[in-house]
């Protein structure tokens, strides 16, 4: 079901007419020296969602995450998005479905997220097996462009 590209075969509009989430397995910056895209906002999410975060009591922020990340994605009046800095929300304690989230969000816009991983074959890793951050995720099961 996913695709695997390098930043020169990269087609960003068979991107859009699919509506399909691409994950950059590279810095961001690197990425978008091989593609403009016009339109598009860059989004700090590590800090701007530790930012949101703060302003609630430690025992509720895990039941706020969402919301949080709800409304600065919302903020960003740009067809087309793109997400770094996406450690926080490997926080075992958000219990949170990272690329599936990132999935749905896509189908309403152009989303680019700049994965904080690995990629090992055709699999997304993040951490590493023994911490309990680590979670992986085949590219074969979900409807995602990769570019490494």
């Amino acid at each position: 079901m996913g695709e695997l590209y390098t930043k020169y075969n990269f087609d960003l509009n068979l991107v859009k007419r699919n509506k399909t989430l691409v994950v950059i397995c590279m810095k961001y910056d690197e990425f978008l020296k091989y593609k403009e895209i016009k339109d598009l906002s860059i989004i700090n999410l590590g800090l701007d969602l530790s930012r949101g975060l703060k302003e609630y009591p430690m025992e509720f922020r895990n039941s706020k995450v969402l919301d949080e990340l709800t409304n600065i994605l919302a903020r960003a009046q740009t067809e087309h998005i793109l997400v770094k800095n996406l450690d926080i929300l490997f926080n075992p304690e958000y219990k949170l479905n990272i690329l599936n989230y990132f999935i749905n969000l896509s189908r309403n816009r152009l989303v680019f997220i700049e994965w904080p991983g690995h990629l090992k074959g055709r699999e997304l890793e993040y951490s590493e097996i023994n911490y309990p951050d680590y979670q992986r995720y085949s590219i074969d099961d979900h409807k995602i462009v990769v570019v490494k």
